[in-house]
């Protein structure tokens, strides 16, 4: 079973032998306190039902400790040169490139926190925006199978963890590390920054998930409400009609919901994922100008090795890109289908009366639609292109000045 389509019930496949699981909140539990040990948000839900999410002044507590730790691995590591320790032996455009990288992640990861913390409330309306669309359309008959989300979002939280707990470990162990203690408070705040970005964006991922499952739930929901065949009695067509009307109307207010829920997710991810993409491109920047002097025979073996490390932290950060990428275009797609159920319900003979209610529903999902914007980075793909040219032309030039 594809892990992007909802089953077509809420009983059986997982329900027989996964966790019971009674709302959106109890979905979401896992990665919220995985979020939460890594210092990553600093509220607490106190109120599963309702969605209600307060800032506690343990939070405030566990925030400034993190805060602190954090600052403190950044000062020693600038004072020392502890990023020596994995880039040794590289030319220094590398060695200086990926310390600031390293840098930049730890305080990336501080900021992260304070940022969601500001914007709490709207965590706590996306929340509420998904429990209210569960409910609403439950009435109607489609329960939102919170069981099988759950296991969806176990699988991507599980493999994104273990991927990134293998990359490091292979990372640290072709390296001559000292194992001082200021090497590894920097090493271990290094890493713990890699895994809270990985967990943010995962985050990110599974309520772009969420909202798609959703939208598929309620494509299914009006093709067969909608599309009944009309083989019926005069007193049963116009129940039916009465009921369709009624189910057109809910349709508008489900999918303002799922809007209203995807732009809220728009305001707390994105302003955290630009630091986390300027991040993102400057390893794939000095990952490329490293194999790209592999390639030159410009390279040591160990820089070879180095080489391919740098490439594996490059594509595993691009993972997460394409992940997002492919559930955006799954949920645009799942908004065609919608239009497409709206177009074919309108010329049903059964729906001849309901066409004003048809129009106004198709106008509303032409003009909106439920989709995450990156602010910064919502660039014309030529600009890109040619940005990315630019960029290639400059690493040649680098690579030349280090063959003279």
């Amino acid at each position: 079973m594809s892990l992007l389509k909802e089953p077509k019930t809420n009983s059986g496949w997982p329900n027989s032998w996964w966790f019971s699981v009674l709302n959106n909140v109890d979905s979401l539990n896992h990665i919220h306190v995985a979020l939460k040990v890594f210092g990553i948000v600093a509220y607490t839900i106190v109120d599963r039902i309702n969605c209600e999410i307060i800032v506690s002044v343990s939070d405030l507590v566990l925030l400034a400790i993190f805060s602190l730790f954090r600052i403190y691995g950044i000062v020693i590591g600038v004072q020392n040169e502890l990023w020596e320790t994995l880039v040794d032996g590289e030319p220094a455009a590398i060695v200086y490139g990926f310390a600031s990288l390293m840098v930049l992640v730890i305080v990336v990861i501080s900021v992260t926190p304070i940022y969601v913390m500001v914007h709490r409330q709207k965590v706590q309306d996306i929340l509420k925006d998904f429990k209210e669309y569960d409910d609403e359309v439950g009435q109607l008959g489609y329960p939102m199978n919170h069981q099988y989300y759950h296991f969806r979002v176990s699988v991507f939280l599980t493999i994104c963890l273990a991927a990134l707990g293998a990359i490091v470990a292979i990372t640290l162990s072709l390296r001559n590390i000292e194992y001082q203690l200021d090497v590894l408070i920097f090493l271990a705040f290094f890493c713990a920054g890699c895994f809270g970005n990985t967990l943010f964006h995962t985050a990110l991922n599974v309520l772009i998930l969420g909202v798609h499952g959703r939208l598929q739930l309620l494509n299914r929901c009006l093709k067969e409400l909608l599309q009944e065949t009309d083989g019926r009695s005069i007193n049963q067509h116009k129940v039916g009609q009465l009921r369709r009307d009624v189910v057109i109307v809910q349709a508008a207010k489900l999918y303002d919901k799922l809007c209203d829920a995807s732009e809220g997710i728009s305001v707390v991810f994105s302003s955290p994922l630009i630091l986390q993409s300027i991040n993102t491109f400057f390893v794939h920047l000095l990952s490329s100008y490293a194999g790209m002097r592999v390639f030159l025979h410009q390279a040591t073996p160990q820089q070879t090795v180095n080489a391919g490390l740098y490439l594996s932290w490059s594509l595993y950060f691009l993972f997460f890109v394409c992940q997002t990428i492919l559930y955006l275009a799954a949920l645009r797609h799942q908004k065609s289908i919608l239009l497409g159920i709206v177009h074919r319900s309108l010329n049903l003979p059964q729906n001849e009366f309901l066409i004003d209610r048809f129009h106004q529903l198709s106008e509303q999902i032409t003009s909106r639609a439920p989709h995450i914007t990156f602010f910064f980075f919502e660039l014309h793909p030529l600009i890109i292109v040619q940005a990315c040219g630019e960029l290639a032309t400059y690493l040649l030039i680098l690579v030349q000045f280090d063959m003279q």
